[in-house]
């Protein structure tokens, strides 16, 4: 049973996204994997079995790089629709290593531990 609410459904998110907004979004709600696996997140957020109970068997390195595929096109779109928005993402040093694992998306030059970072204030 699927556990949704409208201000946290990350594809009704996306598909109420009011004007301007990125072709990421139309490429991801096209993308019925990715959508499937957002409305995997969602179910999660919202108290749901986790999501690795959810489909059970799953290749979490998979799992790991779609999702940072996701925040990096996310984050681009953002970018692009508040250019003043800083360069880097914020993310706690203590992290850092474990969000940089893999990661084919994200390297240390574009993350920072600055919170004020997305202001683009000593990014």
């Amino acid at each position: 049973m699927t556990q949704r609410s409208g201000a946290h459904d990350l594809v009704e998110l996306l598909e109420r996204a009011p004007g301007p907004r990125s072709i990421y979004f139309d490429r991801l709600l096209g993308d019925d994997g990715l959508k499937e696996f957002l409305h995997s997140l969602t179910n999660a957020y919202l108290g749901g079995a986790r999501y690795g109970e959810v489909a059970w068997g799953l290749n979490f390195r998979a799992m790991y790089s779609r999702l940072d595929e996701l925040v990096s096109n996310l984050d681009r779109a953002f970018r692009e629709l508040e250019p003043q928005a800083g360069r880097r993402l914020y993310v706690p040093k203590a992290l850092r290593s474990y969000v940089l694992d893999e990661n084919k998306f994200f390297t240390e030059e574009d993350v920072t531990d600055n919170g004020m970072a997305i202001f683009g204030q000593l990014d």
